[in-house]
């Protein structure tokens, strides 16, 4: 594999940063401020990964471009030569893998949570909708004393359903609504209580972004409650105009650019 092929893969993984903290040549590159791989900018061909304990002697044992890891703890981490063409890609990349799988696993779980959540588009009337439906009612309206009637709703079905979940759990749940050819409207941004503080929200609406940009939208406008403000100040986003009351709660207009 080539240089690029493995910065390219290493930086595909969720939350991958890059750093030179050491030298302008070492080039780190961590999950969640924890380093998964190391590269040689000047020497390229080597690569530093977290590995099992108990497998890496079988390993160096097998494959001579495989070593014990160069000013790492060699009970922890291999260096990998990639590019003698002695190891498929397949399985420098499962050793990626590996590497980017220990360090998640040692995160604690909020950080692991948010890791593994997936934002995905949901469709209308689906079972994941009326989980997602259930979290508004929960998060948006009870705690007003206010529940959801069938003009509230009217809407849902023409509108774009986004949730960020694991395999068996809803975190979070936002819809954007058309209109007009170039604006969006992001309506009921709701984050479960037991997952708020986690992230899960910015990565939703980072998420709903990406999707408005795909559909030719430049601008994203909402109507933020006065206290979740500087939640949407923290994305750029933009207040307008004076406050209002909205389900008889203060809100702001905000909109961004994309």
């Amino acid at each position: 594999m080539l240089f690029e092929e493995i910065y390219s893969y290493c930086m595909s993984k969720k939350r991958s940063v890059e750093s030179f903290p050491f030298d302008e040549f070492t080039l780190v590159i961590k999950v969640e401020n924890k380093i998964f791989a190391l590269l040689s900018i000047d020497k390229p061909g080597f690569i530093n990964l977290k590995h099992h304990s108990l497998l890496i002697p079988e390993l160096l044992e097998q494959y001579q471009a495989i070593n014990p890891g160069y000013h790492m703890n060699k009970n922890h981490w291999i260096t990998v030569c990639y590019n003698d063409g002695s190891l498929s890609a397949s399985f420098i990349q499962s050793l990626i893998d590996i590497s980017y799988s220990l360090i998640v696993e040692s995160l604690p779980k909020s950080k692991r949570l948010r890791l593994q959540a997936i934002c995905k588009i949901i469709s209308y009337q689906s079972e994941e909708y009326k989980a997602s439906l259930a979290l508004r009612n929960e998060v948006l309206r009870q705690p007003l004393g206010l529940h959801f009637n069938e003009n509230d709703l009217a809407d849902d079905l023409h509108d774009i359903h986004i949730i960020a979940s694991t395999d068996d759990q809803i975190l979070g749940c936002l819809i954007l609504k058309d209109i007009d050819k170039t604006k969006i409207k992001m309506r009921q941004v709701a984050v479960s209580p037991k997952f708020q503080g986690m992230g899960i929200g910015k990565d939703m609406v980072q998420f709903a972004e990406q999707t408005a940009l795909r559909m030719h939208y430049t601008t994203i406008e909402l109507h933020a409650r006065l206290e979740s403000a500087p939640f949407y100040d923290s994305l750029l986003y933009t207040r307008l105009g004076n406050q209002f009351l909205e389900v008889n709660i203060p809100h702001i207009k905000m909109y961004k650019n994309l």
